[in-house]
């Protein structure tokens, strides 16, 4: 698995602060799009705060990725938006396109 190398972080630009984000919404989503695993905080990346890491190169290659992968790369890139945001306890939530997520 390899990290960032197509999937650069996305991030919005805000008018409001994290905190209002954190205050908002609470908590993190966990997902895949397309070839990356993502941590969200907020209603969408254009309004919030997000962060991508790879799973494979091609969105093809990532729909076969094995589970522990596309489960790293969530993880990696809740751990790049905590680090990033300044917020160490930020909890999270498996949205609908994650793994371990339900419709």
């Amino acid at each position: 698995m390899q990290t960032q190398t197509s999937c650069e972080p996305l991030t919005a630009i805000l008018a409001v602060g994290s905190g209002d984000l954190l205050a908002a919404f609470g908590r993190a989503q966990l997902g895949i799009d397309g070839n990356c695993g993502f941590a969200l905080l907020g209603p969408d990346i254009q309004e919030g705060e997000a962060e991508f890491v790879e799973i494979a190169p091609t969105r093809e290659a990532a729909y076969h990725a094995p589970l522990g992968d596309k489960l790293s790369a969530c993880k990696q890139a809740l751990e790049k938006l905590r680090e990033r945001l300044n917020l160490p306890s930020l909890s999270y939530y498996f949205g609908p396109s994650h793994p371990y997520g339900s419709d």
